[in-house]
């Protein structure tokens, strides 16, 4: 019996497989891009046509009731059977927009039974209660028709991926209608049409939908998780298969060309409490998919189900309802797809190297400088390695012309054929810019003294050096590009003083700085007055010119202007005197530009000497006017 069974399997599985010819890339039994009965809300790719195989089959064991064929009225004794069924689902998609698809598809079937003939069973049915003959069917399903939306509610390349879709679909009564005349086939086999264990057609219009909800996680081996919850309504006649609830839960790892996954699937009854429904199927699907780079795909699994098994004794009026013909224990799945884009993406370009060294054509220095691609903005510019010069660029095939530049050397562009697959080496020699200069040169000295003065130069908002004056002499010079600066002095125990210099080409400007010393003191030699009044005499106006001159160049400097008498007078007279030519100096500073704020005038009279006042040549000394520098 068991041969004779499995001989009663197998022709009905190569039935089916003999009546398909074609195959589709959507990896879900249904045609849309999923799992086995899982479907995913990733979107598909727009103009892709699918076309896709997909068998289904199993043969487990199961109770069957008989009766004896003496005894029509004995209560059902019990036998083993075994049980085949296969199906082929074949089904073809297009995708219009990558956001919507439609799907269309239907299936072969073949249902056969391994009968036990056990001592009293009768060889032919008996009323509701099946003979020893093996029995058979083959035929096919109904048709569906369906559409896909699907809706990215977050999708980037770096980041994880969220997909929302509807699936809603609706099938056709194309299928084999079932009825119970049976005929005899390859002696000992009884077929009859539509169905042994289940109905091949619904006899009727059906529908339904289901929400779709897709994760993708990022990187290069992406997990998915995928989520189907719907509804499908029934319109089978006569009325032995309810409406559903249906959902279902999967998960894969895209790992290359391999991918691993698992889904659990299940549909619930809505009259579950009537009998004629048996046990709502749920069942876990475990499966690995092989993709091809030629497009295409092989899935391979299996069914198992985890819901319990109604153990009421099959008979004609439960054939399909008791869990086997919904459900089984246990199936296998192969699948065969394959994918055609009308739509093709254009083709990658091929690629080849640019690489070499940049450096200077004189001294034969490696050079850090940039190479970039003018008029060509797809190309982003790249640098040479500063400490040797080497440079190495993978781009597309084709003509280039490559600008080579950097700070201070003449710029090169430079002709270049990337071929794919080879190096192009390019060696770039710059030549540096023969820059036009000018020199400043001066001398630094202590404005009271005449001395040198060692003194640090610098011209700020520059990348200018800095540069110092001789410690012995003063004398500083320097060469630098033409243009306007300020150049600016600072030394130890000194108010900093800064200047504008503008230098020309090939010319050289003379700068000289007399600095202030802090808290110092400076003797205005020169300045005359009339005898015994405060009037400043024309011939010091040049002395008190460069004392505005002096101040200027120092504008950070406040001093006190000092008048000073010899002893001839009283002390009071020369006290009053000394003050009347301070405040006169002071008013010539002011009236040439010298900011009042920076100045104090007092007069000292006679009690400051710096010389005898008992010899003409000393009261002459004494009679004179002095700058003390308070502060900076």
């Amino acid at each position: 019996m068991v041969t004779r069974g499995k001989v009663c399997l197998i022709s009905g599985v190569l039935l089916v497989l003999l009546s398909a010819q074609f195959g589709f890339t959507a990896p879900s039994m249904y045609g849309p891009k999923g799992l086995f009965r899982v479907i995913s809300a990733d979107p598909e790719d727009m103009g892709s046509f699918s076309m896709n195989l997909h068998l289904f089959a199993t043969q487990p064991s199961l109770d069957t009731g008989y009766v004896s064929s003496d005894t029509v009225d004995t209560f059902p004794a019990g036998a083993t059977d075994g049980y085949g069924q296969a199906q082929l689902y074949i089904s073809l998609s297009y995708a219009i927009f990558d956001i919507w698809s439609l799907y269309f598809g239907g299936h072969f079937i073949g249902d056969a039974v391994e009968t036990e003939n056990v001592s009293g069973r009768s060889r032919s049915p008996i009323g509701p209660y099946m003979g020893y003959d093996n029995r058979r069917s083959i035929g096919l399903g109904d048709m569906q028709v369906g559409t896909k939306l699907t809706w990215p509610l977050l999708s980037s390349e770096s980041e994880s991926k969220v997909f929302l879709g509807l699936d809603a679909f609706a099938s056709f009564p194309t299928g084999t209608k079932r009825d119970t005349v049976l005929t005899q086939s390859g002696g000992d086999i009884l077929e009859n049409q539509g169905g042994v264990f289940r109905f091949f057609s619904s006899n009727g219009y059906d529908g339904g939908g289901r929400l779709l909800f897709t994760f993708r996680s990022p990187g290069e081996t992406p997990v998915l998780f995928h989520a189907n919850a719907g509804y499908i309504y029934r319109s089978f006649v006569p009325d032995m298969i309810a409406n559903q609830l249906v959902a279902g839960f999967g998960t894969e790892v895209q790992i290359g060309y391999i991918t691993p996954f698992i889904e659990i699937t299940t549909e619930q009854w809505i009259h579950d409490s009537e009998e004629i429904y048996g046990n709502p199927p749920i069942r876990i699907s475990p499966g690995l998919r092989f993709s091809t780079p030629v497009g295409l795909a092989f899935d391979l699994g299996g069914d198992f189900r985890v819901s319990s098994e109604n153990t009421t004794p099959i008979d004609e009026e439960s054939y399909v309802t008791t869990g086997v013909g919904t459900c089984p224990p246990w199936a296998i799945h192969f699948g065969l797809s394959n994918v055609y884009d009308f739509i093709v993406p254009p083709k990658a370009p091929e690629t080849g190297t640019i690489a070499g060294k940049i450096y200077d054509k004189k001294t034969d220095k490696p050079l850090g400088a940039t190479i970039s691609f003018p008029g060509d903005t797809a190309v982003q510019s790249t640098t040479s390695n500063p400490s040797t010069g080497l440079y190495k660029i993978t781009i597309e095939e084709g003509s280039y012309r490559i600008r080579v530049s950097k700070k201070g050397y003449r710029s090169k562009d430079v002709p270049v054929q990337v071929v794919p697959k080879k190096t192009a080496l390019l060696d770039v020699a710059l030549v540096r810019k023969v820059v036009a200069k000018g020199h400043v040169t001066g001398k630094v000295t202590d404005a009271s003294s005449g001395k040198a003065v060692g003194a640090n130069l610098s011209f700020p908002g520059t990348q200018l050096p800095k540069i110092a004056s001789d410690l012995s002499t003063g004398i500083y010079k320097v060469t630098v590009p033409p243009g306007t600066y300020t150049l600016e002095v600072v030394a130890d125990g000194y108010i900093p003083q800064a200047l504008p210099v503008i230098v020309e080409k090939d010319r050289t400007f003379m700068q000289n700085f007399e600095l202030l010393k802090k808290g110092g003191k400076i003797t205005l030699r020169g300045i005359t007055f009339d005898t015994g009044k405060a009037t400043i005499k024309p011939i010091s106006y040049p002395v008190l010119d460069r004392a505005v001159d002096l101040l200027r160049k120092n504008p950070k400097a406040r001093v006190e202007v000092q008048g000073h008498t010899d002893s001839v007078g009283s002390d009071s007279y020369n006290m009053r005197l000394s003050q009347a030519r301070a405040n006169s100096v002071y008013k010539y500073l002011v009236d040439h530009g010298i900011d009042a704020a920076r100045l104090t005038a007092r007069g000292y009279g006679e009690t400051s000497p710096i010389a005898d006042n008992r010899t003409r040549a000393g009261r002459t000394q004494n009679r004179r006017i002095d700058f003390k520098i308070l502060a900076q």
